[in-house]
This record gives C-alpha cells, structure tokens and sequence, in this order.
C-alpha cells in the first residue's frame, strides 16, 4: 500500500484540473490497482489528464476518447498503453465538422448561434457546405459511445470522467446501461455554460438509470453504481 500512502500524501505532479484521480481513489478505489478508467475529453491522455495518475502509479488501464484531431492524433504517441479513439460523441453515427480554439474550439454543428457569433465570426455568413474549406475546421466521426464500447470489448468500467463543457448529459444519453456497468461517474455539471437546472437533469437521467448522486464537489458531481461497494482511505481501519 506504500505507493497509496505516497499519492495521498507525498508531493505529485498535479495532472486534473479538479483532482478527480486523487478524489476517486481517496473515497471509493483506495487500494486498487488494475482497474478501468474511461475519459472523455482526453486530450492526449497526458495534459489535464485525470486518467494517466492512475494508470502511472497503481497500473489502471485507459479507454481515452479525443475529438480535437490535434490532440487524438498524439494519443498512440503519448498513451500507447490506452485503448485511444478519435472521435466525438453523437447519438447516432455521423460526420461533423469540428474548429479548433484554444479553449473555444468544438463542433460547429453543435455550437449556438450566440457561441459562434462571440467566438467564431468567421462561421457566421459561411454555408455548411463552405465549412471544410476553412483551414481550422476538420470533418471528423461522431458516433455513439456505446459503439465505441463495443469496439473495445469493454462491459464494466470503474471509473468514468466527464467534462466536456455542456455536452455531458447528451453523451450519457448515448450509453447502453444494460449493457455496460459503470460503477462511478464523475460529471461535471458548474452551472456556468450550462442551461439552469443542469445538475438536476442530469441526477434525474443518472437515476433513471438505477445510480445514486454520491457527493459534489467543486464543478463535479459524483454517481455510484447500486451494487458498486466503494473502499475508501477512511475505512481502511
């Protein structure tokens, strides 16, 4: 258990924004190694990365999704250990037209009128069809995720982080709950960017689906699985 005492408490190199990787293992995988993260957003599963702590210290394995073409494109380079696909997140399988941004960038087919107009002006008078010409603006897949669930073979994942600036509760409505066992999910829902009562839409879906709201913290709010049985640092004893 040395290398848990280390992480909890030792100097690491901060990789999440919210110490995700800290939280879930301090109150619900203390002790575990070999487990299943799954990251939406990865970027190139190290940057921000709320998985790669995991993976690096206690030997996790990754299921990194990126759409960004930049970042998905370093995913086999700079996380060779993960099952890594470059896609975005649809309800059914399409192609969309994704531009990149420093922190703006997303799809265009999914981004409001009053988005585009605030931070890609250059869209406002083009066509759909003129879309793709543009230097920043790439076509890329979009799929369910549940597709790319059964691409990896995967029907249990402990470990599930979502942020994905507004779009979490459109890509959990893409996901088979009979198929796949999720035991903790880590959504975030800052009202910020989000419609009004977005962190009840999305209790009331994840509850439909049979999972309890855990905890909230920060930007985040936590769900447990019913038959999952978390092991934290505080029962250890």
């Amino acid at each position: 258990m040395k290398a848990f005492h280390t992480f909890r408490t030792g100097k690491r190199k901060r990789f999440g924004t919210d110490n995700e990787d800290f939280d879930s293992m301090e109150r619900y995988f203390w002790g575990m190694r070999d487990g299943l993260v799954m990251e939406i957003g990865a970027l190139n599963g190290v940057k921000h990365s709320n998985s790669y702590p995991l993976f690096n210290m206690f030997g996790w394995r990754r299921l990194l999704v990126e759409a960004n073409p930049g970042y998905a494109s370093q995913l086999a380079k700079d996380s060779p250990d993960s099952f890594a696909f470059g896609a975005a997140i649809c309800a059914s399988e399409q192609s969309v037209h994704y531009i990149t941004g420093s922190t703006t960038g997303g799809i265009i087919e999914f981004m409001s009128e009053h988005f585009i107009r605030d931070w890609h002006k250059g869209l406002l008078h083009k066509d759909k069809s003129e879309w793709s010409l543009l230097p920043a603006v790439s076509v890329i897949q979009c799929l369910p995720l549940s597709d790319i669930l059964a691409e990896a073979q995967v029907k249990h994942v402990n470990l599930f982080v979502l942020d994905v600036e507004g779009a979490e509760l459109s890509i959990l409505r893409t996901i088979r709950f009979e198929v796949v066992r999720i035991d903790v999910l880590v959504v975030e829902v800052e009202a910020k960017n989000r419609p009004v009562g977005y962190q009840d839409d999305v209790t009331a879906f994840l509850g439909s689906q049979g999972y309890n709201l855990s905890w909230t913290k920060g930007r985040n709010a936590w769900y447990t699985h019913p038959l999952f049985k978390p092991f934290s640092y505080f029962d250890k004893t």
